[in-house]
């Protein structure tokens, strides 16, 4: 009997995680084991400049106990009392590059290392993992940004189109993190380390991502940032609450007719 219920919890968590799923049809676009190209401007097929260019930004690196990452150097001379004066705001401080998506990208997720040196630098932002959301026009509709702050004891944030909200799901220094999001109906569901962690209905009617963005913030100080497996999807999958319903009918109908089956 106790095998049978330990069975029957098994397969309904299976089923409901199987449920839960948003991504489909995921797919690695870097693992960067290989040289990224860049670009000063929009270049199909190249990381180009967001507001002020890293330092750095080359693979395959080695960091976090890997080898085969991207390395995003963040350098004090690129702060804002060392670059040309048109560029002097703090609107230049945030420093990364973006790429170009297919036509149909509605996920992305990105592992991040956030490492142990981060601790205790009390910086607004380090990293994080942004995009471009379009409408069906093909007219900017809102920015999906997920990122680790060190503020405080540190934390990841979410932007939810007015301001940024704390999500929880940092757990220490010195490791390695899945961070994303993924446009499902009418939200945009956050995630760290697979776990939803926010959901945010401000998508301002966006319907697909046309490109992902690594960034940086320079606040005067020299750290690295390391990537690795970025990913994406070109669908994502309802959940609307009937289908959720019927699923875990299912799921029980079918663990009746097995014990059923099992019943002498």
């Amino acid at each position: 009997m106790l095998r049978f219920q330990l069975s029957v919890i098994a397969s309904v968590a299976l089923c409901l995680t199987a449920l839960s799923t948003h991504r489909v049809n995921a797919g690695v676009l870097s693992d960067f084991d290989s040289a990224v190209t860049t670009a000063a401007t929009q270049t199909p097929g190249a990381w180009y400049t967001d507001r002020y260019a890293p330092n750095q930004f080359q693979s395959p690196e080695t960091g976090g106990g890997r080898s085969g990452t991207l390395l995003q150097g963040i350098s004090i001379a690129d702060s804002a009392a060392n670059r040309p004066s048109s560029f002097s705001s703090g609107f230049y401080n945030t420093q990364g590059r973006k790429f170009d998506l297919g036509s149909g990208t509605t996920g992305l997720s990105i592992e991040m290392y956030i490492d142990s040196t981060w601790e205790g630098l009390n910086q607004d932002r380090l990293a994080g993992l942004w995009a471009t959301g379009v409408d069906a026009s093909n007219s900017i509709s809102a920015y999906p940004i997920i990122e680790f702050t060190n503020a405080g004891s540190g934390d990841f944030q979410i932007w939810d189109g007015a301001g940024f909200q704390s999500v929880g799901g940092f757990s220490g220094y010195g490791q390695w993190y899945e961070i994303g999001f993924d446009l499902v109906g009418s939200d945009f569901i956050y995630t760290v380390n697979g776990i939803d962690v926010f959901t945010d209905n401000t998508v301002g009617g966006t319907t697909e991502f046309s490109n992902v963005i690594l960034q940086g913030y320079n606040a005067g100080n020299d750290y690295n940032i390391h990537w690795d497996n970025l990913q994406s999807n070109l669908q994502a999958v309802p959940e609307p609450a009937s289908f959720i319903l019927f699923g875990v009918n299912a799921c029980c109908g079918l663990l009746t007719v097995r014990r059923r089956r099992r019943t002498p």
